[in-house]
């Protein structure tokens, strides 16, 4: 019984020494222009596992056993600094990091043109030439519309535009299968074959698929919702419409 008492009394003794071996190295990382403190800077002891972070002012605790350490300090835009630390008793280290220069080419930035007004306007000023081409023609067609407005149709008074596109609701569906025939210079025929819509859809937005007029996207005008809109290849369009190229097709 004895013997066991002694073997206790040794094991904390033990424990007590190496515990009493390790000593803290704390301190902080700064900007060495403005002395700010870099918050959450990488601390790590060299050829080992050993590190820590800063926290968000900087500062750092790190506790290992005695002996001779070089201490690594990096942060993302820095440069990174080394010190070599003796330790055989709680000590302060600081570190002073010196922002990394960027040497950057000069760019010089020019006001450009969006391509797909080119494209417009060079439809806009050939397209009486290809409309004057044309003698007659037939189609089927079957068109599918969502109407978007910021109110529904019954509440009276639709708006055509917003500036706020997330305020808008679908408020309608109309499908619509039809077909045409024309013949120079005006004589134009239009029926429909099949149509399905919301019940809520007022009469009048029938145009909108070839309900009453099948549109023209020639014509400088067009009757959309009751109102005269420009078509997207008229004169006025380039201030009535922003066009944008989404997908190029080699």
């Amino acid at each position: 019984m004895k013997r066991f008492y002694h073997t206790i009394l040794l094991l904390l003794i033990t424990s007590q020494f190496t515990f009493a071996q390790n000593f803290n190295i704390t301190g902080s990382v700064y900007d060495s222009q403005s002395n700010k403190g870099l918050g959450y800077a990488n601390i790590r002891v060299d050829n080992s596992g050993r590190g820590t972070s800063a926290n968000a002012l900087g500062e750092f605790k790190l506790s290992i056993p005695e002996g001779n350490y070089k201490l690594i300090t990096s942060y993302i835009g820095y440069k990174s600094d080394t010190i070599n630390v003796q330790l055989n008793k709680n000590v302060t280290a600081d570190f002073n990091l010196i922002p990394v220069e960027l040497e950057l080419k000069e760019v010089t930035v020019k006001p450009g043109r969006n391509p797909a007004y080119d494209i417009i306007e060079a439809t806009i000023e050939n397209k009486q030439k290809i409309k004057s081409r044309i003698k007659d023609y037939q189609y089927s067609a079957y068109t599918k519309g969502l109407i978007k407005t910021t109110r529904d149709f019954q509440s009276g008074g639709l708006s055509l535009s917003t500036q706020d596109t997330a305020k808008l609701k679908i408020t309608g569906i109309i499908e619509n299968e039809s077909r045409g025939f024309f013949k120079a210079p005006d004589y134009n025929k239009h029926f429909i074959v099949a149509r399905k819509q919301t019940a809520n859809t007022p009469p009048f937005v029938n145009v909108l698929t070839g309900g009453n007029v099948m549109q023209n996207f020639y014509e400088d005008k067009l009757l959309f919702l009751g109102k005269m809109v420009p078509s997207p290849v008229s004169k006025q369009a380039l201030t009535y419409y922003y066009f944008y190229i989404e997908k190029e097709i080699a």
